[in-house]
This record gives C-alpha cells, structure tokens and sequence, in this order.
C-alpha cells in the first residue's frame, strides 16, 4: 500500500514539476495544557490538501527523498492532531543519506517555506558513512529514529544546546534520559566532510555545525516536531504517528 502511494505522489509531483516549467511527560503535558485551541486538529488534513502539501514540501528540498517526505509529514499531521506542535514547523532527518551531505531540513508549514537544510551528524554505533542501526538503549551510542519534540535550550558540555524528548515508545522515548539533545560540534562541517566523505560522530546526539547551530536551535525551540527518518519495517509498522 504504502508504495502505491509513493508511486502515485510521485506521479503527481512529475506533472506538478511540467507544470511549474510552463521528552518528559510533564513537558509534554505542560506542552499540551498551553497549547492554543487552533493546534488541537480533531482530524488529519483531507487526503487532496496532504498530497499537495508533500510535494510542495519536496519541490523545495528535492534532495530529500519522496518517502521521507511522505513519511514525516504525515507523523507531522498525526502530532499535530495530538496537540504536540506549537509553531507549524517540521524538522526532518534523512538517515538514508551519507552523514557528509546535507540530511537535516526544517521547514516552515505556515509559510510554505524551507528555512534551513545543514549537516546533521549520527551516533558512533549507528554505522560510519551511513546510520544504519538505531537504538533506544541507555549507554548505547546510536542514534535513535522517530517522531520527537523539541524542548528547552540550555548552556551545556557543547555549549548552546537543545532538549530533545521521544515520543515513540521503544524507539526514542529513553532520549531525554539518554541525554541526546543537539549541539555544535567541531566535527560537524562542509570542510570535514570534503575530507573524510563524512562528518563526525556523536553518542547519539544531532550534532550540528558550530555556524548554524545558535540560529538553528533558537528557531525550533519550544515544542517544535522533529521526525528522524530511516525506513525501519517496526517503526513504520507500529509507530501511532504513522499507523
């Protein structure tokens, strides 16, 4: 089914394209008890707004995959409607992608607008060029894939630094506990990359460049949604933000 509907999204943003060319539970619930009336969907998006939504949304990053897309947008529609986000914002994490190109992008939904698109680095234990295993698992050193809210920052070992909290049980809910947060990182940027076909690894956390991280993290403060993607059969069978 769900390549049904990657074949079709994509036949749809083909003739879109032809016609151009004419976290803690007390947060959370801290979260949703501020959250104003306007966040709380009762319902998704219909079927035709969703779909136009997407490929808008990978008109602007076309280096981001169709399924990733697909995926964390709808993970976005599903947090949305439990009250989770706060500033119609996505932040989406292709693990797919080799960690020396550009895997992080955050959008705008509001506005229909691609604000940043960065290096992001993974978890030793994840894999070296490539994330390609993931843990939910204290001391494990991996990366962890799912839908996550952002928190608070705060002055840390790295410096300027953002609270992450899981929303996914079994797959990214030990994330506070674990402490894996965002933070800049020295290892983390485009002349590492040019050098070594890859950025450095962390212990889970998104490390991003020293250059962007202040700004990055000061927009998608405060309970905004972050979905890191890798097409993980359990996850995308039982998630509750996909199923």
């Amino acid at each position: 089914m769900r390549f049904k509907i990657i074949i079709f999204l994509i036949g749809l943003l083909n003739l879109a394209n032809a016609q151009t060319m004419q976290c803690a539970p007390d947060y959370i619930s801290l979260l949703l008890e501020s959250a104003a009336p306007h966040y709380r969907i009762a319902v998704p998006l219909p079927q035709s707004q969703s779909v136009s939504n997407i490929i808008k949304l990978h008109k602007q990053a076309p280096t981001l995959s169709l399924d990733a897309v697909y995926t964390a947008y709808t993970a976005y529609i599903h947090a949305r409607a439990l009250g989770y986000d706060r500033q119609q914002l996505l932040t989406v994490v292709d693990y797919l992608k080799a960690s020396g190109e550009p895997r992080l992008w955050v959008f705008d939904l509001k506005h229909n607008k691609l604000l940043y698109k960065t290096l992001v680095s993974h978890g030793k234990r994840s894999g070296d060029q490539y994330a390609r295993h993931f843990s939910n698992i204290i001391d494990s050193k991996t990366s962890s894939i799912g839908v996550m809210l952002t928190g608070k920052p705060y002055i840390g070992q790295y410096g300027y630094s953002l609270e992450l909290y899981g929303l996914e049980e079994g797959f990214n809910d030990k994330v506070y506990e674990r402490r894996i947060v965002m933070h800049p990182a020295d290892y983390v940027s485009h002349g590492v990359a040019k050098k070594f076909q890859r950025v450095g690894q962390s212990f889970g956390c998104l490390a991003v460049s020293q250059d962007i991280s202040e700004k990055l993290i000061n927009r998608i403060k405060d309970g905004t949604i972050i979905v890191n993607y890798f097409p993980d059969p359990q996850w995308l069978k039982k998630s509750m933000f996909l199923n």
